[in-house]
């Protein structure tokens, strides 16, 4: 409710979070700011917290239990499209938010939560696509993300279309 009334603005009838004009190369966050929100978001991938993530997991197979009773239902065919987070394909931010911790590398799998929930998919017969080796793979060549911002940027934004639209291509 904080974000929803107290940060954005709003001109001309449409919602904005500072400026009107997107600029893709410009950060979003503060350094301080944006570490933090990835050194919270980066307990999901800490092998000593996968108790935790297995919780919240059950959550999430439950939620997705019920949309899937709901598409078969309508005869909706179910896509779950998993999408990485800027922490899993980037090793100087990876590197970053271990030292921010004081924690070593051997402490993370920054791939775990993808193999997890891929599993659980396949044991549910429920389609997905994981974006992670595909966001690797090319966030050797590029920027994918906007700059402390969390969010892709065009490229990733161009990337993630062009390979969903190249599954769906390929499918019935």
């Amino acid at each position: 409710f904080k974000y929803l009334f107290t940060l954005p603005k709003i001109q001309d009838g449409r919602l904005f979070h500072k400026s009107p004009v997107y600029r893709d190369e410009k950060p979003t966050m503060d350094e301080r700011t944006f570490l933090k929100v990835e050194v919270d978001r980066s307990r999901i991938f800490r092998r000593d917290r996968r108790d935790c993530f297995f919780r919240e997991l059950a959550g999430v197979l439950k939620s997705i239990k019920t949309i899937k009773n709901n598409c078969d239902r309508r005869g909706i065919r179910l896509l779950v499209v998993m999408i990485p987070d800027e922490i899993q394909v980037d090793p100087l931010l990876q590197k970053k938010v271990m030292e921010k911790q004081k924690m070593p590398e051997a402490l993370f799998d920054f791939s775990f939560p993808n193999r997890s929930f891929r599993k659980e998919l396949e044991t549910r017969h429920i389609d997905f696509i994981d974006l992670l080796d595909v966001f690797l793979k090319a966030s050797t060549s590029r920027r994918l993300y906007k700059p402390r911002d969390t969010h892709w940027n065009i490229a990733g934004n161009r990337l993630a279309a062009d390979t969903l639209s190249g599954f769906f291509s390929h499918r019935k």
